[in-house]
């Protein structure tokens, strides 16, 4: 053995005790630092050899030595030091395929049996749930452990499927740890002494972009404005109105309700009574309601507020608790929609794209309950007791401001109200146009036939009239203001060019005018002709008066 080397001269300044080390330096090279351990001083230089006499062993002669080579890499090998082999570069793509496992051996054993065949075949494995065929051990209600490293096939937040002799649970990792066997725990006491297998999701956690659950949701922080793989959240707080679209109220779209916590996922919530609703369990009553006004409520209580414990509302209406049966409502209708209205309940995981405020659930889609006001950008597109918008300034009506989005300032309003500019109001708010298909099923359960002339307390005021409420507590649904539809269309006789869009674009249309939209539901002088199946078809696009109004509606938003 020769591993005495000596990397500076001179040493001793004599000669002769100088050509004594020089020899046993060419010894130690001409011998490839051989020995039974790895040298170690001087530091080694990447790409020293060393000789190992105690490893190896070759079967025809009986010798034994292996060849190393110093890697300069402290982490491969042992402290930097490989095979003769290992450092060749299809070694080392053979070392970097065992990804986080031992030995490539130990990486196949994942997914295939020793003979080479698959643990599951493709035709078998149709489910999400892995057969990994090793030995789970039950520990305890919410542990278990497994032979060898398996961390990464157990990875924090990821589901799993536990098999027990009478029945199969599920819960999620919370915890993997290695030493001399991996132990996991997971977050609901389901286990018992009578586990026969552990089969983990083929779904990673979102860190390894794969899908989530209401645990990993939790384990982000959602709780300030950041990107995560792509996708962009926002804080509980109310956003800044900027000119952007949905964007005219701080209680818009912008406004994140969505996954604010996670942890607080429930289903959806119950109407109990007029004024109460039960919530995972809970029953919560209002003390002294405010008709007309939206409430929250967390799991544990009713809100006037949001805060970070919100998780959902609903809005308690302008129907008094004890009105009676009118129009084409029946008693079972009435009780939904008596006090709290039972079709506006909504969560962070049940809710419209838009601000949930003031909106029903009918159907797949959420509508606005009340008529657009004028000051839709402070107040939202539908409040109780505010101005109703019209297209001028008579019998109370007020002409609707401009969204900040398309050029307004908070204050100016558009001069009229044209469908150009319902179209306009309901995208700053992400909500459309109702067509003309719709309407009358979310109009349905007026007095048919009949007009708020009679019945108004303050004219112009979005306001409540029983015989005028729809089936789902849409207020003055039919013969107060005719609202905006999203269907149009245009007669093609002797086309021209019409000059009608206030300097954006011309409209190449009949001579006379007719490319009109619908407007439904009729308004306050209609009388007979006012009902949920009216509709007007006469007035073009660019047209405005005095009852031309709108009410929107808004995609349902699927959440995770």
């Amino acid at each position: 053995m020769s591993q005495d080397y000596t990397d500076s001269f001179p040493v001793t300044g004599k000669p002769s005790e100088d050509i004594i080390d020089i020899s046993e330096n060419f010894e130690t090279l001409r011998s490839s630092f051989s020995g039974t351990t790895f040298p170690s001083s001087p530091v080694p230089a990447t790409g020293q050899p060393c000789w190992r006499t105690d490893r190896g062993l070759d079967a025809d002669t009986g010798k034994t030595g292996k060849m190393y080579i110093y890697s300069g890499n402290t982490s491969l090998g042992e402290t930097g030091w490989i095979t003769e082999e290992e450092f060749s570069s299809i070694a080392q793509e053979v070392i970097n395929s065992r990804g986080s496992k031992a030995s490539l051996d130990a990486r196949l054993d994942v997914i295939t049996n020793e003979d080479g065949t698959l643990k599951d075949s493709v035709a078998v494995n149709n489910s999400e749930w892995v057969t990994t065929g090793l030995t789970d051990t039950y520990v305890s209600t919410t542990s278990f452990t497994v032979e060898g490293d398996q961390t990464d096939i157990f990875a924090i937040d990821k589901r799993i499927k536990a098999n027990l002799s009478a029945s199969t649970v599920y819960s999620e990792i919370t915890n993997s740890v290695f030493t001399t066997l991996t132990t996991v725990t997971i977050a609901d006491a389901v286990l018992d002494n009578t586990l026969t297998s552990i089969q983990p999701s083929l779904i990673n956690p979102i860190d390894n972009d794969g899908s989530m659950t209401a645990k990993m949701v939790g384990a982000l922080d959602l709780t300030s404005n950041q990107t995560i793989d792509g996708i962009k959240t926002f804080s509980v707080s109310p956003i800044v109105p900027t000119a952007t679209l949905g964007d005219d109220s701080t209680k818009a779209a912008s406004t994140a309700f969505v996954l604010a916590n996670s942890s607080n996922s429930i289903a959806l919530p119950t109407k109990t009574s007029p004024s109460s609703i039960t919530v995972d369990g809970t029953l919560m009553t209002l003390s002294s309601p405010v008709a007309g006004t939206d409430y929250y409520f967390s799991k544990t209580a009713i809100q006037t507020v949001k805060d970070t414990n919100t998780v959902g509302g609903f809005h308690y209406g302008l129907v008094a608790e004890a009105e009676a049966v009118s129009g084409n409502k029946t008693e079972a209708d009435m009780v939904e929609i008596r006090g709290i209205n039972a079709h506006s309940i909504w969560t962070n995981w049940f809710r419209p794209i838009a601000n949930p405020e003031g909106m029903v659930y009918i159907g797949g889609k959420w509508y606005d309950i009340y008529l657009l006001n004028s000051e839709h950008i402070t107040n939202g597109t539908s409040k109780a007791l505010a101005t109703i918008a019209g297209g001028t300034p008579d019998y109370g009506r007020a002409i609707p401001k401009i969204p900040l989005a398309f050029g307004g300032d908070g204050s100016t309003n558009y001069g009229k109200f044209t469908w150009f500019q319902a179209c306009e109001i309901a995208k700053s708010h992400s909500k459309e146009l109702i067509s003309y298909a719709e309407f009358p099923t979310i109009a349905y359960g007026v007095v048919e036939g009949t007009d708020c002339s009679s019945l108004e307390v303050v004219q112009g005021r979005v306001e409540h009239y029983a015989t005028l409420t729809s089936k789902y507590g849409i207020e003055q649904a039919t013969g107060v203001q005719y609202v905006w539809g999203a269907d149009a269309n245009a007669v093609p006789d002797c086309p021209t060019w019409q000059a009608v869009t206030d300097g954006r674009g011309s409209i190449y249309a009949k001579a006379s005018g007719l490319i009109n939209a619908v407007k439904l539901g009729g308004d306050r002088s209609d009388g007979v002709h006012a009902g949920s199946r009216n509709s007007y078809w006469f007035h073009p696009v660019w047209g405005s008066g005095l009852c031309f109004g709108c009410r929107f509606s808004c995609s349902h938003k699927t959440t995770i």
